[in-house]
């Protein structure tokens, strides 16, 4: 196997090349790190390495794997999004506001740590999280590995473009309003955001009525089922991986372009959707339009995002150096007063209520990921926040609800444009359905091989 070969593998691949002795931890550290002092550079991807702390680590770890330790990621290198704490690592939120060297690593982090992985290097976001792209006056620009002179999105972007290029397998994320799908649609990366409550939660905000969850963003299915399985063990009926390699029952699947706000959908994107409608009748499943209508859920969506925001603002030492988009954000948190807060709340119980209605008819909701493909990069530069946002609503209006809601969501590959840019679907699903998600997307994964093209990186 070439180093390329090794390097795109995916962690299920690598775990048995490491387990049979045909790759060495040191060998597999060594190729990561080689790429991404080749291509980091022009990608911008991660913004810290941990080069010889990694190296030594392998080290050790080969020890453990020579003397029988089998835990489940054990050599496996990983990015970790530079939200969730790195042990001796600043975690910068993407603003060099924010100063402080983390003393632990953040229990997701811990969890993957201690199953074996190595941590490899920390990735972009834009500041605080708030953008569908990855760019700040701290990190500059992170570019799309399909195509440079595209957004990678975000806020999850340098995990994204890190695991698409190939400079480590999987890259820890996060999800508060299509962070984790929204990124893996620009970079034909298969996205899971799982239900609220399945995975530790390191942010500031009330977990009643929080919208970010974590999780892993990886090429392949299984692979993202194998991850989770060992961040949330026993948290579903059966576990991922089981259901990524078991046949799917027929589904009914409703399929929308309007999911609570209008929007226009690009005609590739578009035709995107109708063709993995397609592929899903010929595996089997009951595939139609729907009308899905919801209440009202744009304001108190707000409202918890304000919360979100003004937690996440909890890790900034200095203000004063933030982007003036994320002061004029800060300035409006305290409208998310106790009170507002409890209304929102209150809120969030009929719309949920009213958002499931549909599942009385069909299992999954097939939608866009994005009602675009991929943005250039610099395209709100210098943008006002309130220019800024609505020119996000109008490309990202797809994904914020199911966090509002709280409920399993993903992004499937589905092919690219005439020009190359990657264009993602979202299968949307009621409680306790990540099972069948992942199955769902196995079964695509098999028809549309969206794991075979690589990215050139130009």
């Amino acid at each position: 196997m070439d180093q390329e070969d090794l390097a795109f593998a995916g962690p299920r691949s690598q775990r048995r090349l490491l387990d049979d002795g045909t790759v060495k931890v040191r060998e597999l550290v060594s190729v990561y790190l080689d790429r991404i002092n080749r291509l980091n550079p022009r990608l911008n991807a991660l913004v810290s390495v941990r080069g010889d702390d990694a190296l030594r680590e392998a080290d050790e770890v080969q020890e453990a794997l020579d003397d029988g330790d089998r835990r489940p990621l054990l050599g496996l290198p990983f990015a970790v999004k530079d939200e969730q704490d790195l042990a001796g690592h600043v975690t910068s939120y993407g603003t060099s506001a924010a100063t402080a060297v983390a003393e632990r690593d953040s229990e997701l982090v811990a969890i993957l740590h201690k199953a074996g992985a190595i941590p490899i290097g920390k990735t972009a976001m834009p500041e605080l999280g708030m953008h569908m792209f990855t760019e700040s006056a701290t990190w500059g620009l992170t570019r799309n590995p399909w195509d440079l002179g595209r957004t990678p999105g975000g806020s999850s972007g340098g995990s994204a473009a890190a695991v698409a290029a190939g400079l480590v397998s999987f890259a820890t994320a996060g999800d508060g309003g299509g962070s984790i799908r929204i990124p893996a649609s620009c970079c034909n990366l298969f996205g899971l955001k799982v239900q609220r409550g399945r995975l530790p939660d390191d942010t500031h905000v009330d977990p009643e009525c929080a919208l970010p969850v974590s999780g892993v963003l990886t090429r392949g299915v299984a692979d993202a089922a194998f991850v989770y399985d060992v961040l949330a063990p026993s948290s579903w009926d059966r576990g991922l991986l089981d259901a990524a390699c078991t046949a799917s029952a027929p589904q009914r699947t409703g399929v929308t372009f309007r999911l609570g706000m209008p929007a226009r959908v690009h005609d590739e994107v578009r035709a995107s959707v109708t063709r993995v409608a397609e592929v899903l009748r010929t595996l089997g499943h009951n595939v139609g339009p729907v009308r899905y209508r919801t209440g009202n859920w744009g304001v108190p969506f707000s409202i918890i995002g304000l919360r979100t925001l003004a937690g996440q603002a909890q890790a900034v030492q200095d203000r004063t150096r933030l982007e003036a988009r994320t002061r004029s954000a800060l300035r409006l948190t305290p409208l998310a007063s106790e009170r507002m807060l409890r209304w929102a709340a209150s809120q969030q119980t009929g719309i949920v209520a009213a958002a499931n209605e549909v599942f009385d008819d069909v299992d999954l909701l097939l939608t866009p990921t994005m009602a675009s493909p991929p943005p250039r990069v610099m395209q709100w530069e210098g943008k006002s926040l309130v220019r800024t946002s609505l020119g996000e609503a109008r490309r990202c209006p797809f994904t914020a609800l199911w966090n509002f809601i709280g409920q399993p969501a993903a992004s499937v590959p589905a092919g690219f444009t005439t020009s190359g840019l990657p264009v993602g679907v979202q299968l949307l699903a009621p409680r306790d359905a990540e099972p069948t998600l992942i199955a769902i997307a196995a079964q695509l994964e098999d028809k549309l091989r969206w794991t075979d093209p690589r990215p050139a990186c130009r």
